[in-house]
């Protein structure tokens, strides 16, 4: 195989996966294939496809203004477009935007069956020691909310860097029983319309699951 067709056999290996990313990513699949030829994208041009693509992350971040999952996941997908096409491990201001719109995704969290939650913070067992000190660290609702704990600004981790995530549970009394609260009538409505797509629950744990084992490979 000569140069110029490892070269096309890598354009569409970018392009294939990225737009296979964009349709997860809730991306309308007929703009999208109008807005490449539009561009346009020269066939076998792979700096003007990444231009491209990058150029499609940042517009589905203005399309879903107000959906911060969607955004969340769009800023995961777009560190992996980065660390995978790019070779470029320094993203820290995008894995920032990253939690912030994982905050703001989670803003129901708390109120979801009227039982008190916690946030809690996972790292990889190969991380540095500021990763590991706070593995296991556990953030109130406010904590959670107003501490801007990840990523580690003075992580050490090779590679890509901090990759550590937040869970939640229930928080629990001195008899192990979880700690109910009264939900008032907003507290109600946001647990109903917030967490009616069960589908995208799944959906958004099974993109954070994929996209932690795939960063846990390159430590």
């Amino acid at each position: 195989m000569n140069s110029k067709n490892k070269e096309e056999e890598r354009f569409l290996y970018i392009k294939n996966e990225n737009f296979d990313s964009f349709i997860q990513l809730k991306v309308p699949l007929k703009e999208l294939e109008e807005d490449y030829v539009n561009f346009p994208v020269t066939f076998g041009n792979i700096n003007q496809l990444k231009d491209f693509i990058w150029l499609q992350f940042q517009k589905n971040i203005e399309r879903h203004s107000n959906n911060f999952e969607v955004q969340y996941h769009t800023y995961l997908a777009m560190i992996k477009f980065k660390v995978v096409f790019e070779n470029k491990t320094d993203n820290y201001h995008i894995k920032k935007l990253a939690n912030d719109a994982f905050k703001m995704s989670h803003q129901n969290t708390f109120a979801i069956n009227g039982f008190m939650m916690e946030a809690v913070i996972s790292a990889h067992k190969n991380s540095c020691p500021t990763c590991l000190i706070d593995d296991g660290r556990v953030l109130s609702e406010t904590e959670f909310f107003t501490h801007d704990v990840l990523p580690h600004k003075d992580c050490t981790c090779s590679g890509i860097g901090c990759i550590c995530v937040f869970g939640f549970r229930g928080v629990r009394d001195q008899t192990g029983q979880l700690i109910y609260q009264e939900l008032d009538i907003k507290d109600e409505k946001q647990r109903e319309n917030g967490f009616s797509n069960k589908s995208l629950q799944r959906e958004g744990a099974k993109s954070l699951l994929n996209f932690f084992k795939f960063f846990s490979k390159k430590k």
